[in-house]
C-alpha cells in the first residue's frame, strides 16, 4: 500500500495533498513534501497533527482503498453508500478503518471500509459539512 497523506488546514481553509512521506530526524518526527505551484516545501507532522508555518492542520492518511469511481479513499472522507452516508474513521479496538453511519437509512451503525469500492466519495468532513446531517 502507497503511504499517502493530506491535511486541512482551517485558518485558510484549504486542503493540503503530501507528495512524500519520510522519518527526517531522531525523534521520529513525519516530515511530509507537499507540492503547491512549482515549489515544493517541508511541512512537520507530529503528534496526528500536520504544521505549516503559522497553523495547525488535521492530517487524514490514504486508507488504501478507491471508491467505485476509482478515488482514493481518505480518513475523514464521506461515502455515499447503501442509501447513506458515511464517514471514514480511524477504530482503535481493530486497529483498521471502518465507516461510521453519518445519515441516511441503515440498521448497522458501522460497517467495514471495504464497502468504500461499492460507493462513492462525495466530499469530507472539513470541506462538506451540510453532510453532516
Amino acid at each position: 500500500m502507497e503511504i499517502k497523506a493530506r491535511a486541512w488546514f482551517p485558518i485558510t481553509k484549504r486542503m493540503i495533498h503530501f507528495e512524500d512521506v519520510i522519518f527526517c530526524d531522531e525523534y521520529d518526527r513525519m516530515c511530509l513534501d507537499i507540492r503547491e505551484s512549482d515549489s515544493t516545501e517541508e511541512y512537520q507532522h507530529l503528534g496526528g497533527r500536520s504544521y505549516i508555518p503559522n497553523e495547525e492542520g488535521s492530517t487524514s492518511w490514504y486508507i488504501g482503498l478507491k471508491d467505485k469511481d476509482k478515488v482514493e479513499a481518505y480518513g475523514d472522507d464521506l461515502i455515499a453508500v447503501h442509501d447513506s452516508v458515511w464517514q471514514i474513521v480511524w477504530d482503535d479496538n481493530f486497529a483498521t478503518y471502518i465507516l461510521k453511519h453519518i445519515s441516511g437509512e441503515h440498521p448497522m451503525k458501522e460497517i467495514p471500509a471495504w464497502n468504500v469500492k461499492n460507493g462513492k466519495v462525495v466530499g469530507n468532513i472539513y470541506e462538506n459539512k451540510e453532510l453532516l446531517v
